[in-house]
């Protein structure tokens, strides 16, 4: 990552508007350009969720979904998710200052809520409108199986066993640079030196960080979901 893009990132943090309110997933990110460089260094999913402060199925879907439990473990594992408020309020996004309405022409939202799902660079599916929790769940899934699996979006296999599903576990090499970005900036991110031999403590939606391959490849092999490996460019 560029000095000079962490520096416009991290100067426009520390100026985001207050006008956000109170709200009910505790790993909701508000600066897009920081959830965004996350998203690429975790392998994960951008969710951008595009609301208003006076719409009432916004309000809906933050007081009835993001407060559901599976809802949200489902996102913290698979997804960076974002929430952008209409309004002038500035945001910073691939290295450009934008107001809040600015990113709601340039993603081209139609109405609240919409939610705008991008992998890296690449805008993936927008979806418009409220549904309930278990709905809402359902899209999630099928999301994450289309964009980290593969699966054709009109195969009889993308809703097979689709309740117990938690999303593909992976290894993601990152520089060490990049895991204490990721340290500081990602409340659902924990370094990780040992292991338990029962794994007692082990949580299958939380993001990993760690240096030893061994923990990786073990963490991996028990379903969690996102493990990050600290490792040199030059290894």
């Amino acid at each position: 990552m560029k000095v000079t893009l962490k520096i416009l990132l991290l100067s426009a943090i520390l100026f985001s508007s207050l006008l956000f309110g109170a709200i009910n997933y505790p790993h909701v990110f508000k600066e897009l350009g920081l959830a965004h460089i996350l998203s690429v260094i975790e392998g994960k999913t951008l969710l951008i969720y595009f609301g208003s402060a006076g719409c009432s199925w916004c309000k809906k879907f933050e007081n009835e979904v993001l407060n559901n439990q599976a809802v949200q473990d489902f996102l913290r594992a698979n997804f960076v998710f974002v929430r952008i408020l209409g309004g002038t309020s500035q945001n910073v996004f691939k290295g450009k200052v934008y107001t809040n309405n600015e990113l709601f022409k340039l993603f081209k939202v139609p109405a609240v809520p919409t939610f705008v799902f991008m992998k890296g660079d690449n805008l993936i599916h927008t979806e418009i409108g409220y549904s309930p929790p278990s709905e809402y769940l359902k899209l999630l899934k099928t999301k994450v199986r289309i964009i980290d699996e593969g699966y054709d979006e009109n195969s009889q296999d993308l809703s097979k066993d689709l309740d117990n599903y938690k999303g593909k576990p992976m290894i993601i090499r990152i520089s060490k640079d990049d895991a204490e970005f990721v340290l500081i900036y990602d409340k659902n991110a924990k370094l990780i030196e040992k292991l338990d031999k029962e794994l007692k403590e082990v949580d299958l939606c939380t993001t990993y960080v760690t240096s030893d391959e061994a923990i990786a490849k073990k963490l991996n092999g028990i379903g969690v979901i996102r493990v990050l490996l600290i490792q040199d460019k030059n290894e």
